[in-house]
């Protein structure tokens, strides 16, 4: 018997896919890039003030564009009035349980001391001279814009699994679903720039990095396997009301 309530029909699944997004590493590898090129760019007295405006900018961008996109997905679903709403919830836990595989064995390049993950080498060194470039909030905001979109390979899935959710919440409970799930994955971002503000040094950030990758890579892989295979069994024994 699968016990069914509000709790881990909504908000747990809801709250889990907004970490596996969290758990992403590009969004934080290109904050500390340009934290370090912030830091190295101006003299010790425009050091703290240069790095807050980019990193804030950053952050910002970075958190529009997951509530914008996850706001759109919501309104699709929201306005779709077709058949196949449960054959859809069946794809979509099953790409999410082959996504999560992807990640536990591509998400890292293999045999690389560093952070480097499964971007191609063009699109990875074209992300890295934009952190050196940056100069203003707008150009910081832009970068964390295209962080998101630049691994919406993966992030897709858990966004499409919140928008189905959220798609059938009251009003209010789509607005705060969509705020909630937009601050949890966006909230690393804002520990490292709170770490950084505080006086926290990148090179412990970077080095803390390193030597959790793999679990950082197991725990969000597995995670994602985890909430796969629970909308498929909810949906194969039709303990939901989704739709």
């Amino acid at each position: 018997m699968i016990i069914s309530s509000p709790l881990t029909e909504t908000w747990l699944p809801l709250l889990v896919a907004a970490l596996i997004q969290a758990g992403l590493a590009l969004g934080v590898g290109l904050l500390s890039l340009l934290s370090g090129h912030a830091l190295a760019s101006k003299s010790n007295k425009k050091q703290k003030l240069n790095l807050n405006k980019l990193s804030i900018s950053y952050i910002l961008g970075y958190f529009l564009v997951t509530l914008s996109s996850l706001a759109n997905l919501s309104y699709l679903f929201l306005i779709y009035d077709g058949p196949y709403l449960g054959d859809i919830w069946v794809w979509l836990s099953v790409i999410a349980i082959l996504v999560g595989y992807v990640v536990l064995m591509f998400y890292y390049r293999r045999g690389n001391k560093g952070t480097q993950i499964w971007l191609p080498r063009g699109a990875a060194e074209y992300l890295f001279n934009r952190t050196r470039k940056v100069k203003s909030s707008f150009e910081a905001f832009l970068l964390g814009s295209a962080s998101v979109l630049a691994e919406f390979v993966f992030a897709i899935v858990p966004l499409t699994i919140s928008a189905l959710i959220i798609s059938v919440m009251t009003t209010d409970g789509q607005l705060i679903g969509i705020l909630i799930y937009s601050l949890v994955a966006t909230s690393p971002l804002v520990v490292i720039w709170l770490m950084q503000s505080t006086g926290g040094k990148l090179s412990a950030i970077q080095t803390w990095r390193e030597k959790n990758k793999i679990f950082l890579q197991v725990v969000s892989g597995a995670m994602m396997i985890l909430l796969g295979s629970y909308l498929l069994i909810q949906k194969v024994f039709g303990a939901l009301s989704w739709q």
